[in-house]
């Protein structure tokens, strides 16, 4: 017997809900896929300049984050940060909030960015592990080494940070429908970028 979508319903959220934002989402990225695929290029080519660019300051800015003995408040609030930016935390909570005040609320709107930001999150998080797996650069604390490609340790996952593109992947579609909070959501992933490096965990050109 086949059972009807709106009747699929979990805590009093239709699948359907689901599957309909999800839709709709994808009918507005092909609507404005030409937009969209300038914006993509527009940042990957300047990541790419900024990149190589950082790429001749990595020892400066490797000597810059041990300078002053490292406190250990510094150490702890860089800890914290690069903790409560893993994907599974603040991103996570965000979209999910996001989506369920659009439910209560009955603003689509809302669902919709919940579901664009999670995907946005997910290709980031997909693509980022995937070319640090294939680059297989060793971290600032084993930089003496050399580049281990199609390396699946962590101590050669160094380019790109993962942390990094996914805050700031989750801060991109923010930013494009509600400049305030995006802003907000930029400056964190900056400063998960920073923690990443304070903790010797990233190069300056792999959080750029």
């Amino acid at each position: 017997m086949r059972i009807p979508m709106k009747r699929l319903r979990y805590g009093g959220v239709g699948f359907s809900d689901i599957a309909e934002d999800v839709r709709l989402t994808a009918r507005t990225v092909r609507a404005g896929w030409v937009e969209a695929r300038r914006m993509v290029l527009r940042l990957l080519v300047s990541g790419m300049v900024l990149g190589v660019a950082a790429g001749f300051l990595d020892s400066s800015a490797g000597r810059c984050m041990c300078r002053g003995g490292r406190p250990e408040a510094v150490r702890h609030l860089a800890r914290e940060i690069s903790s409560k930016a893993q994907p599974h935390r603040i991103p996570a909570l965000l979209v999910a909030g996001c989506w369920l005040i659009g439910q209560v609320a009955s603003r689509r709107r809302l669902r919709l960015l919940a579901v664009a930001t999670l995907a946005s999150m997910v290709m980031a998080g997909v693509t980022g592990n995937a070319v640090r797996a294939l680059a297989g650069r060793p971290r600032p604390f084993v930089s003496a080494q050399r580049w281990h490609p199609f390396s699946l340790q962590t101590e050669f996952q160094s380019f790109p940070s993962a942390h990094t593109a996914v805050a700031f992947a989750t801060a991109v579609p923010v930013v494009r429908c509600h400049p305030v909070l995006g802003g907000l959501l930029v400056v964190g992933a900056t400063a998960t970028g920073w923690s990443r490096m304070y903790q010797l965990a990233h190069h300056l050109s792999d959080v750029v």
